[in-house]
């Protein structure tokens, strides 16, 4: 999915800008605004064809919201993979090694377990500046011929 936004994005020059960056707000706001159109037709939904047309919209909008989500990201130049991989990780320590499921609390939350530390966003953030400046340096030692 990523690779798809990044490749459509570069045949459409977007490059990391606070314009842009606005731009990809105000369309995740769009396909947000899409997506909750899409719920209350599905819950207002009294037949099975209005239920399926509620669905594919509900769909689209859920889709484009995650393309755009992406564009934002990228656009905030954030390093979304490691972002992801961090969130899944503390995510699935939430499963109880042995039994396989969750532990709810008695409003149906799922509790986070003995120890649990969030996802450190922070560090990636600055593990991507960090990377940025050396590829910034090391591309204007090369174009000096150093």
């Amino acid at each position: 999915m990523i690779l798809d936004v990044q490749i459509f994005m570069k045949a459409c020059g977007h490059e990391p800008s606070h314009k842009l960056i606005s731009l990809y707000h105000d369309l995740v706001r769009e396909e947000v605004g899409e997506l909750e159109e899409a719920m209350a037709a599905f819950n207002a939904s009294e037949t099975e064809a209005e239920e399926v047309a509620a669905k594919a919209e509900a769909l689209d909008a859920i889709c484009d919201s995650i393309w755009v989500l992406i564009g934002l990201a990228k656009t905030m130049d954030l390093p979304l993979e490691a972002g992801w991989d961090a969130v899944a990780s503390t995510n699935l320590k939430k499963i109880d090694p042995v039994l396989g499921t969750v532990r709810r609390d008695e409003n149906g939350k799922i509790m986070k377990p003995d120890r649990w530390v969030p996802p450190d966003m922070v560090r990636l953030i600055k593990e991507r500046n960090e990377q940025r400046k050396a590829n910034e340096l090391s591309s204007a030692q090369e174009a000096g011929g150093n």
